[in-house]
């Protein structure tokens, strides 16, 4: 199987280059200001791409891209987050107010935020009348651990899972969760296709 970096190196992430197709159905959790995998995505596959973020400077960013390109029939933005719940909640900031990451973890990001709509990924689901997902990427600032275990939880079918783990704060140590996690995906049928450097690319070896 032959793995495939895309995106630029801030925000891009590694796929089997064999995954997709036309047909494929992406979900792509946090875009900050950076949507180049999904550009990627679309211009190598020409699936459909589905991006969801809350962060008020990604939503401004995503659509102007998005819009300046002529890709409102391919790609869509959703403002709010993916979690593991329906709820609004709690986003912290960074403490450089240059960088665009927030997080739902205190710790993480320890700056005052904002207040958002956030989704699980079965209610996504369900609103965009999907019976599974081909690719989820995650780069979500700490609720990837909880979104890891809602897939779980309810026996979502996910192909193939892209992701970056969070545990770069002075504040908090994320090590003991970021292991549970890979754990509990290898339970569930993942294979660890990749582990590097915080980015990791798991492969469902049985439907």
């Amino acid at each position: 199987m032959k793995l495939i970096k895309l995106g630029t190196e801030y925000g891009g992430h590694t796929i089997p280059d064999n995954l997709l197709n036309k047909d494929s159905i992406v979900y792509s959790g946090g875009a900050g200001e950076d949507i180049s995998f999904d550009l990627k995505i679309f211009d190598m596959y020409e699936c459909h791409v589905h991006i969801f973020d809350p962060t008020p400077r990604s939503i401004k960013y995503s659509e102007k891209i998005i819009r300046e390109n002529e890709l409102e029939d391919y790609i869509s933005f959703y403002p709010y987050g993916i979690s593991d719940k329906d709820c609004q909640e709690q986003f912290w900031g960074p403490a450089n107010p240059k960088a665009v990451s927030h997080s739902c973890i205190h710790g993480l990001k320890v700056a005052s935020g904002f207040v958002a709509e956030c989704k699980s990924i079965p209610s996504i689901m369900k609103d965009l009348k999907h019976n599974h997902i081909d690719l989820l990427k995650l780069d979500i600032e700490g609720a990837e651990f909880k979104v890891i275990n809602n897939i779980i939880e309810n026996n979502i079918f996910i192909r193939c899972i892209t992701l970056e783990f969070h545990n770069r704060s002075a504040h908090i140590d994320l090590t003991n969760e970021i292991n549970q996690a890979k754990q509990s995906l290898c339970g569930f049928d993942y294979k660890i296709c990749l582990d590097e450097k915080g980015h990791a690319l798991f492969l469902k070896e049985s439907s």
